[in-house]
């Protein structure tokens, strides 16, 4: 029984022509969905960067508007403490011109200065512990100020390092 094969070689050709056009529509269905996805996945984190950038830049622009206004505060304190200042000042003036003579004045400059030798030996050991108090105030503030650069600094890194990820990501 000599049979006829049932595959004959044009027949196998087109079975692999037709089961690789199935195998590349089915790949090309399967890229097209994915695009779709990453390509939604990046629409919805470049909204979600440029929201965080507006919160940023908002965060950024109130602070800024707070520093402001306290500038604006403590200049109008320092006028203010100016002008009482010389107010102060003219008085003592007057005072000093019509209230008390002259001699008078020596001798108490003299007591005053006798005073001020004896207690500029105490001032001096009274001054230092001060003066370290006004560098740790110093140094706290300078800190401070660091810190809301670094904190800044580190937002807009970590917001360009999630953009760049989200481009390759792509």
């Amino acid at each position: 029984m000599d049979e006829a094969p049932l595959w004959t070689l044009d027949a196998y050709r087109e079975h692999i022509r037709h089961m690789l056009a199935d195998m590349r529509d089915s790949m090309q269905k399967l890229i097209d969905e994915r695009d779709k996805q990453y390509d939604a996945r990046f629409r919805a984190a470049q909204i979600a960067v440029m929201a965080a950038f507006a919160a940023q830049k908002e965060s950024v622009a109130n602070a800024f508007l707070a520093s402001e206004k306290e500038i604006v505060k403590s200049e109008e304190a320092q006028r203010s403490l100016y002008a009482r200042c010389n107010e102060f000042r003219g008085q003592l003036d007057d005072q000093a011109r019509m209230l008390m003579p002259r001699s008078e004045v020596n001798t108490l400059i003299r007591s005053i200065e006798d005073k001020l030798i004896s207690a500029a030996g105490s001032a001096e050991r009274d001054r230092a512990p001060l003066l370290d108090r006004l560098g740790a105030l110093e140094k706290g503030s300078v800190n401070l100020r660091g810190r809301m650069w670094g904190v800044t600094a580190l937002a807009w890194v970590v917001a360009l390092a999630v953009s760049i990820a989200l481009r390759f990501i792509h």
